[in-house]
Order: C-alpha cells, then sequence, then structure tokens
C-alpha cells in the first residue's frame, strides 16, 4: 500500500459537496483541526431557510414534522437559525477570523446555487477570511462540474 503524505504547510484539508460544502465550512469554523476548506457549490441557503423560500423548501412547511427527514430539519427551530454559530455558517465565520485557514470556493455559472456561492464569497471579503473563488463557466450542480471543481481546487491547494 502507498502511503501519501502531504506537505505541512498544507495541514488537514476538509471538502464537501452543496450541503457538504455548507457543512465543511461550519466545522472548520468550530475546530483548530482544518488548514484548508474546499467547498464545491456549497448549499450557503440559510437566508432561503430562513424566508421559506419554495426552490429551497419545495411543498414542505418550516415547521412540518415531515422535515425530520430532509436536511432542512437540522436548521430548526427557525427562530434560532439567525444567530445560530453551531447551524448558521454565516453566523459562525467570525470564528474563522484571525485563524491560519483558506477556502477553496468552486460553483458553476450555471448552478442554482451560484448567486448564494458570490455572496457567501462576499462575507469572506468582510470577515478577511483568505479564500479562493473558482467559477466555472456553465457548470451546474451536477456531478461533472462537481469533480472539476474538486480539481481545480485541488490544483489550487498544491
Amino acid at each position: 500500500m502507498t502511503r501519501y503524505s502531504l506537505p505541512e504547510h498544507i495541514g488537514f484539508i476538509l471538502a464537501g459537496i452543496s450541503m457538504g460544502g455548507y457543512g465543511a465550512v461550519l466545522i472548520s469554523a468550530h475546530t483548530d483541526r482544518f488548514h484548508k476548506i474546499i467547498s464545491i457549490s456549497g448549499a450557503f441557503i440559510t437566508d432561503d431557510i430562513e424566508l421559506g423560500n419554495p426552490e429551497i423548501w419545495g411543498g414542505l412547511l418550516p415547521n412540518e414534522v415531515s422535515t425530520r427527514n430532509s436536511f432542512l430539519f437540522y436548521f430548526l427551530p427557525l427562530e434560532e437559525l439567525h444567530e445560530s454559530k453551531e447551524k448558521n455558517v454565516f453566523a459562525a465565520l467570525n470564528l474563522l477570523e484571525n485563524r491560519d485557514t483558506e477556502i477553496v470556493i468552486t460553483c458553476g455559472t450555471d448552478d442554482r446555487m451560484f448567486s448564494r456561492n458570490e455572496l457567501f464569497v462576499n462575507k469572506l471579503e468582510k470577515h478577511k477570511i483568505r479564500y479562493n473563488r473558482i467559477w466555472i463557466k456553465g457548470g451546474a450542480h451536477d456531478d461533472p462540474c462537481f469533480r472539476e471543481g474538486l480539481w481545480r481546487a485541488a490544483e489550487k491547494i498544491f
């Protein structure tokens, strides 16, 4: 078995796709273990959840029991979401300030999450958190764009 080792300056890397991209940033905000974060088409949708955006909620109502079987359940109760550093990645960004963490954001320009990723980049700038953004022209919220995003993020990091 071949063992691979990373250069020491890389540190630990955490990556995720869609809700996993959101989770990767949130987890890194609460730990000191990850120095490089890759969010691929991150689902930065807390505003949509709070507003009850039908694109995110579909036919569900925010306080229905039926949300228990969806990722939306983990954002409830809504009255706590806005300020919650444990659930809301935007509220947790201040935990990443003044850390040696770099976030790589990738997203396709035709991805339904593109505007949310642009908003997230603006928040990173506001908090002065190091980042690289990679917009994939014409990419959607699908496997080919996810793969390209991962490869391009890895090239940035290494």
